[in-house]
């Protein structure tokens, strides 16, 4: 069996902050491919004197998520080099092989030493070839890519310290450890040998064998802070079955219905941090998942394009370095999207792409300000999403704010009142929220304390809620579905 080597490449784009060059920078996020190669081949009838049928059924696959650090810093020069630091992945590996074929003449003739007919033979001489092939991680929680790098070359320009423009490569590398069990039976017939007329050989065996897999990516860099992005490498298709049938092509006689397919898709999203504003959970109670897997203890870190989950009487509570929380009730979902990261004026369409996504349930939002700029902590609920963020199709979310100290006792929400507790003791250099999106809708908005402000994507509708209001609907009655949230 021949070694195959995944290699999977990437369109990346990065930025380097000018203020982050004294500093520890970290490039974290995820990767996620998924790599499918199938073969299949079915056919049988008679041709050229042969009754014969195959059956080939050859599938590989590997396909995973990678969650990684990459740690280092920026030169003078504007040459960045970045060591993998901490890596995170779930891969799923398949390599099965499940081939059958016969033949057999469908009449002989038959003769002895002296090449004298002696008889005829109805079926001829006959062969059964069985071949099956199953491959298993031998070790499924050690990670199976254990280097890799980021280079940023990027000289900078204008007498500018931050580099604009050039060239990035981002490597992984590893192999996925397999045991490999084969099992090959063969048995042949030869009706007119009156002696040693059938013979049959099978073995089974199994085998370590290492899988590379090898992530390559080369792009040019423009500056950009975000890497997010979609490709697909790899996608081939065909019904030429000339390669398909490997070791048993020889005893095929007919036509055969065959498919060959092979796809690569890559999906990414890595953002530059600094370690004072790393994300982490501060505070869990009952069922929650990120990305689908449960999560048991407090101070794990939170990375671009996790979904966190909660289940029913469930809460999680996330915060940064820089005094910002999200608190999430029960039986909701957010996308996370990394606000660690230069505060900038946005369009509102960089704002509804940069912001996290809330697809579902009740979220309560601490923000720091910035005086004199809109900051870039936005949440957004919609309707339809992209897989590398991992938005999901939503729910409603609700946001409850208010000013007034009674406010809690006159709400019929319980949960609520336990999400925004102590938004009162706030610095009046923070802003605070509540939102509650569900059935698709908003069922409530409300701003607890500072400047909100509502947009729909594409800007063209805006609502700024007072510091204790709350509502509902757009300022002519109708439902809000799609909204960005904004605030200074």
């Amino acid at each position: 069996m021949k070694t195959r080597i995944s290699i999977f490449s990437i369109l990346l784009i990065f930025f380097i902050v000018q203020d982050a060059t004294s500093q520890e920078i970290t490039y974290k996020g995820h990767v996620t491919y998924k790599h499918s190669k199938t073969t299949t081949a079915m056919g049988g009838g008679s041709d050229k004197g042969y009754n014969w049928n195959v059956d080939i059924n050859q599938n590989y696959v590997v396909e995973g998520r990678f969650s990684v650090e990459y740690t280092g810093g920026i030169s003078p020069v504007g040459v960045a080099m970045f060591q993998l630091t901490n890596i995170h992945e779930n891969i799923n590996f398949i390599n099965t092989v499940s081939t059958g074929a016969n033949e057999e003449k469908i009449s002989q003739y038959c003769y002895d030493d002296l090449m004298r007919y002696t008889r005829t033979e109805t079926p001829g001489d006959s062969r059964t070839y069985k071949l099956n092939v199953n491959s298993e991680k031998t070790d499924p929680e050690k990670a199976s890519v254990s280097q890799g790098n980021l280079t940023i070359i990027s000289p900078p320009s204008n007498n500018k310290k931050e580099p604009t423009d050039g060239k990035y490569t981002i490597m992984l590398i590893g192999n996925i450890k397999t045991n490999v069990a084969t099992a090959l039976y063969d048995e042949r017939k030869f009706p007119c040998l009156e002696e040693e007329n059938h013979t049959s050989s099978s073995n089974r065996n199994t085998v370590k064998m290492d899988f590379p897999i090898v992530i390559h990516i080369e792009e040019d860099f423009d500056g950009s802070d975000v890497l997010i992005g979609e490709s697909v490498v790899t996608d081939l298709h065909s019904t030429d079955c000339s390669g398909c049938l490997g070791s048993v092509a020889r005893m095929v006689h007919g036509d055969v219905t065959c498919a060959f397919d092979e796809t690569t898709t890559v999906t990414w999203c890595l953002v530059k941090r600094t370690k004072k504003c790393e994300p982490v959970i501060t505070y869990l109670k009952g069922d929650v998942k990120i990305n689908g897997e449960p999560v048991e203890q407090w101070g794990r870190g939170i990375e671009e394009g996790d979904i966190i989950e909660t289940g029913s009487h469930s809460r999680i509570e996330i915060r940064t370095g820089n005094d910002e929380a999200i608190r999430l009730g029960s039986k909701s979902q957010l996308s996370w999207f990394d606000h660690c990261k230069l505060r900038k004026p946005m369009t509102n369409k960089e704002a509804f792409l940069s912001a996290m996504t809330l697809t579902k349930g009740q979220m309560y939002a601490i923000v720091s300000r910035i005086v004199g700029k809109e900051s870039t902590f936005e949440v957004k609920t919609r309707t339809c999403g992209v897989g590398v963020r991992g938005q999901l199709i939503p729910a409603s979310n609700t946001y409850y704010a208010s000013a007034d100290p009674y406010f809690l006792q006159e709400e019929s929400n319980p949960e609520k009142a336990e999400l925004i507790e102590g938004y009162q003791y706030l610095s009046d250099t923070q802003t605070a929220y509540y939102i509650h999106f569900e059935d698709d809708v908003i069922k409530d908005i409300s701003n607890l304390k500072g400047s909100v402000r509502i947009t729909d994507p594409e800007g063209l509708r805006k609502v700024d809620i007072p510091e204790g209001a709350t509502i509902t609907q757009w300022e002519n009655g109708t439902t809000m579905t799609e909204i960005v949230i904004l605030t200074k």
